[in-house]
């Protein structure tokens, strides 16, 4: 045997078991869980439960105000503009200013809502509609909860807001209009929360009919959203586009029958809205 040749005991070698046995078990531990998968970036249809012929929008305006509307009746309006699924995205095409045709309106008694920001108001409903406006924002997450005499008691989170990050490299706050592929534009921001999901809406700049709107949403903790050529294709290329983004969650409902009332919560970003021109 050579001067530079160990051989380990069984002392050394118990000693070492010891020393190494924890790391052992973690490197074990941490090579046998898969690596989680990254975001896909594909859009997402936002869970609904059932038909909601009764419902409030609770809405968190870029830190200026809350909004609060309540819509009831017994039948859905007519919608002036056609609706299609477009790879998971929605595309509205409207033809005319021609506004909805409302339902016949059904009393919802009166409407308590109570949160830490809102502290405690009266959501006032006439003929099914109504609105609430507060100076002020909803924190992120917080629970609203709305309390009725007809019966409903429903409590809906505020989305956490999220930072932008660009539109295919195009960044949010510019004025000026900025050209995007057409093709497979990517819109990123900061990872959101669970249960949350941001929603890109692409209409044209320039009001007029007939106009397309396409929506695509996406989970927010997923950080990344990219709309599919499909849907992308259904808007005019030779227009300047206005992209929208907003926050929300799935609509908390509760009913059933033609007295189902749902709670939406959404929110809109601070510099959220950009001027795009779609190329080839």
């Amino acid at each position: 045997m050579t001067a530079s040749t160990v051989v380990p005991t069984r002392a050394y070698g118990r000693a070492m078991s010891r020393l190494l046995g924890p790391l052992a078990l973690l490197l074990v531990s941490c090579s046998s869980e898969p690596a989680p998968e990254p975001p896909s970036g594909n859009p997402v249809i936002i869970p609904t439960t059932g038909t909601i012929r009764g419902g409030i929008t609770m809405l968190a305006n870029a830190g200026a105000e809350r909004v609060f509307e309540g819509t009831f009746d017994n039948a859905p309006p007519a919608e002036p503009c056609t609706k299609e699924e477009v790879a998971k995205c929605k595309v509205r095409t409207c033809t005319g200013a021609t506004s909805p045709t409302p339902g016949a309106p059904f009393d919802p008694g009166t409407i308590t809502l109570t949160s830490p920001s809102v502290g405690s108001g009266v959501l006032p409903i006439k003929d099914g509609v109504g609105r609430l406006v507060q100076p002020g924002d909803l924190k992120d997450g917080e629970d609203v909860r709305f309390v009725s005499s007809a019966g409903f008691d429903l409590t809906a989170k505020a989305p956490t807001r999220v930072a932008l990050g660009t539109f295919g490299g195009c960044s949010f706050g510019s004025l000026a209009a900025c050209t995007v592929d057409g093709k497979a534009p990517t819109l990123t921001w900061a990872p959101g929360v669970e249960g949350d999901y941001v929603t890109m809406n692409l209409s044209p700049a320039i009001d007029g009919y007939p106009r397309v709107i396409v929506s695509c949403s996406f989970p927010a903790a997923g950080g990344i959203g990219k709309p599919p050529e499909a849907a992308l294709a259904k808007l005019d290329r030779t227009a300047k586009q206005t992209l929208f983004v907003t926050m929300s969650r799935a609509p908390v409902v509760t009913g059933v029958s033609d007295r189902q009332t749902g709670v939406t919560a959404s929110r809109y970003l601070p510099g959220g809205r950009i001027t795009v021109q779609l190329v080839p």
